[in-house]
């Protein structure tokens, strides 16, 4: 059996010989290669092509529309192979790659076949393994529905008869392709196979178009969102609000890789088709614009923005402590914070931050024993120790954290519904 290999390369010139070289040395011989320059400004394609030499299996093609999705269209056309498979540009195959894949499409019968790969720094150093493959067809979907633990097009080997019936390439889905097919074919009932083995030298770098996650989420909340509407089968295992959970947890990756990066004007908007549409937990969102609002428009539109987006929700509470301690009203913070903590019973860490500075701008000595025990409960919490820091070196103003750490997050998510069901409890009137 043919296999024809997509290989898309945009200012590769550091990566794609050894790309080339490692096909070269398959032990599986009979396949084509399409090697697609998506507009590069580099010497990519002179590398490929010393590395190439007279070897006829390769075949170069150009694509001058940016963009991953338009490059794999153009290397599709020129396919000629039963199967197809991808590799990137700064990866390689490991020399028995295309053999045991074509090998266990053939025992299995299989539409699909993913491999593993090895974690490879940019200068060539293996520093782990993607993680293993041991599913069947029923708990294989309720993981993709989650994350993508395959998360490289490197890895997917495909019947091209069944790579029709998801091509072309989306564009709206160019940095989460791999995703895109997988969830496809468990979609189409596809057989898929695995071999539980590393056979791809993945490299990670700060170049990979994939490291963005706010790109990734912003694509991959739409797609998980259809693929959960389709695919019936992980809806009658997860409640609707388990599925909620799982969307959620992908617009928090996406608006706190903003946010650590310094992308905070990204932020306001992220997703809210899929707020309004019941996906994601509302209070997330308010409270990650209303911090977005705070730092880019200051206290009075932070304000504006909480007026009109009022939740019966701890973290909505919070924001209502943050706004009574940049208006000096510490005694009224203190309040907040303490009520936004109470049912999470220590476990929201950031509520005790900001109960522990509003003290702290009162009775400091008090303020200071609250925060040691902050401290003591979560020794790595930075902003607390830079609080810590800041009050012992006598600065009097210091803000409640701006920031909800992953954990903090995780705990939250697995705590609420989109709304608290005894939601009269924790009413509050801001004096």
């Amino acid at each position: 059996m043919k296999i024809s290999i997509l290989v898309p390369f945009h200012n590769e010139e550091a990566f794609i010989a050894e790309a080339v070289e490692s096909l070269k040395k398959q032990t599986y011989e009979s396949f084509q290669a399409i090697l697609v320059d998506n507009a590069s400004t580099d010497n990519s394609k002179a590398a490929a092509m010393r590395a190439v030499g007279t070897d006829n299996r390769f075949i170069f093609e150009t694509e001058q529309e940016p963009g991953i999705a338009h490059a794999l269209n153009k290397g599709l056309a020129r396919a000629t192979g039963e199967w197809v498979t991808f590799l990137d540009a700064d990866d390689y195959f490991l020399p028995e790659r295309l053999e045991k894949a074509m090998k266990t499409a053939e025992t299995s019968e299989a539409d699909l076949v993913i491999c593993r790969g090895y974690k490879v720094s940019r200068y060539g150093e293996t520093f782990g393994e993607s993680e293993r493959l041991v599913f069947d067809e029923a708990t294989f979907p309720l993981i993709m529905a989650q994350r993508n633990i395959c998360w490289s097009m490197s890895f997917l080997t495909l019947r091209r008869d069944k790579l029709n019936t998801l091509v072309p390439f989306p564009l709206e889905y160019s940095a989460i392709l791999d995703y895109y097919l997988i969830l496809g074919a468990i979609a189409g009932g596809w057989r898929i196979t695995f071999i539980d083995e590393p056979l791809v030298g993945k490299r990670h770098h700060g170049d990979n178009y994939s490291a963005d996650e706010f790109r990734l989420m912003g694509q991959e909340i739409p797609l998980t969102v259809d693929f959960l509407e389709r695919y019936a089968s992980v809806g009658r295992v997860y409640s609707r609000a388990a599925l909620r959970r799982i969307a959620t947890r992908k617009y928090l990756r996406g608006v706190q890789y903003a946010r650590r990066h310094g992308r905070i004007g990204d932020v306001p908007g992220f997703a809210k088709a899929f707020v309004d549409a019941g996906w994601i937990e509302p209070a997330f969102y308010v409270y990650y614009n209303a911090m977005a609002v705070l730092q880019t428009g200051g206290v009075d539109k932070f304000r504006e923005f909480l007026e009109r987006n009022r939740l019966a929700h701890p973290l909505y509470y919070y924001l209502e402590g943050i706004d009574c301690f940049q208006g000096g009203c510490y005694v009224e913070a203190g309040e907040v914070f303490r009520r936004a903590g109470r049912p999470f019973r220590g476990r929201f860490v950031e509520a005790g931050l900001g109960s522990s500075l509003a003290e702290a701008m009162m009775d400091r000595p008090r303020g200071m024993r609250m925060l040691k025990r902050v401290l003591n409960g979560e020794p790595g919490y930075i902003d607390a120790l830079v609080a810590w820091q800041r009050l012992i070196g006598g600065n009097g103003v210091v803000s409640p954290t701006l920031f909800l750490r992953e954990a903090t997050l995780s705990e939250l998510l697995e705590w609420v519904k989109s709304y608290l069901p005894d939601a009269k409890r924790f009413t509050y009137e801001q004096k």
